[in-house]
């Protein structure tokens, strides 16, 4: 007779379904040996073993928060956003997720990128002072012919600093953002991208104006700011300083910094949020302090296309969009002087 028996509190199970009439169950206390199974009928059950309850951890946060601790509750609501939005990956198809690499390597990571940063901008710097003398920063028209080459030197110096590390961690492109797949589709949100964000920034200066009507003359010691280091360049030389603009900045803020920010604090929107404050922080060194909030914008909505794409590409065409639009804009207003 085939039947279940319960020995020494281990499940044993039989091949063969308990037959017609029979109850399918045996004493649990009986001895093995007592059951009335032959030897055949025992080695045929085989323990039966009670698989674990499926555990739901969110994508963008592959590690635990502590050990045995679960995420923090608020972030429930963000873990359902960010499926919604990005749907679900895996890291064969999403690299740059990192998952592969540990929260010190990101934290280490963005010391990096901040060294890349300072060494190209106090490199250059001092390399104009040992040339062109000290003085030449008095007078910032000086440096117009020279905007043009930084830029360019910072977006080639900004690639290879980032392919070292790249080769450094054994990553692919990808993991920044450097991939040319769905290039057609990405140029074209890149492109709407901007005459969006071009509408916002439309809406927001004359918003600003109503509020704010002393903000009008900040707006003009802005654009004199932009007129002193921007230099007469023809169309074709304001598209390749726009580009390059875009180029490192986007390779730096978005493609290096914000998955590894990511890694680091287990989240998309802190990553989006704490390289947005970074990135709007720096260009109060040549915007009025009244333009951070569009900047803001700018970054939080390129930042939010990476994700979406994860590519680069929507990002730098958006950025290059807008800057190229603000270069005509302000040629425009100036009479090409």
């Amino acid at each position: 007779m085939n039947e279940i028996t319960r020995v020494n509190s281990n499940t044993w199970q039989s091949d063969d379904a308990p037959g017609d009439g029979d109850s399918g169950v045996s004493d649990a206390s009986a001895p093995l040996g007592e059951t009335g199974a032959g030897d055949s009928e025992v080695r045929g059950r085989v323990p039966v073993v009670e698989a674990p309850a499926a555990v739901f951890v969110p994508w963008a946060r592959p590690v635990t928060w502590s050990d045995g601790a679960s995420a923090p509750g608020v972030w429930a609501a963000f873990d359902a956003v960010e499926r919604g939005f990005t749907g679900e990956a895996t890291p064969d198809r999403d690299p740059m997720l990192l998952r592969s690499q540990s929260r010190l390597a990101a934290l280490a990571d963005c010391g990096v990128v901040l060294l890349i940063f300072l060494m190209f901008e106090v490199g250059f710097t001092a390399l104009i002072a040992l040339t062109k003398g000290v003085s030449v920063f008095e007078d910032p028209s000086q440096l117009k012919p020279l905007l043009l080459p930084m830029m360019a030197a910072r977006a080639g110096f900004y690639v290879a600093g980032t392919a070292l590390l790249l080769v450094l961690r054994r990553q692919r492109p990808a993991c920044v953002g450097a991939t040319l797949q769905g290039l057609p589709l990405n140029t074209l949100i890149g492109v709407a991208g901007a005459g969006a964000m071009l509408g916002v920034a439309v809406v927001f200066g004359l918003v600003s104006f109503v509020l704010f009507p002393e903000q009008r003359d900040r707006l003009d010691d802005n654009t004199e700011r932009l007129k002193a280091f921007v230099p007469n360049l023809s169309i074709g030389g304001f598209a390749l300083l726009a580009m390059f603009v875009s180029l490192n900045e986007e390779m730096l803020f978005r493609g290096l910094l914000m998955p590894r920010l990511r890694r680091l604090l287990g989240s998309w929107w802190a990553a989006v949020l704490t390289s947005t404050v970074v990135f709007t922080g720096l260009h109060l060194f040549d915007q009025e302090w009244f333009v951070l909030p569009m900047i803001a914008v700018l970054s939080v909505v390129m930042s939010l296309l990476t994700i979406w794409r994860r590519s680069l590409v929507p990002a730098i065409v958006m950025h290059a969009g807008f800057n190229f639009s603000q270069f005509m804009l302000l040629q425009a207003t100036t009479g090409g002087a």
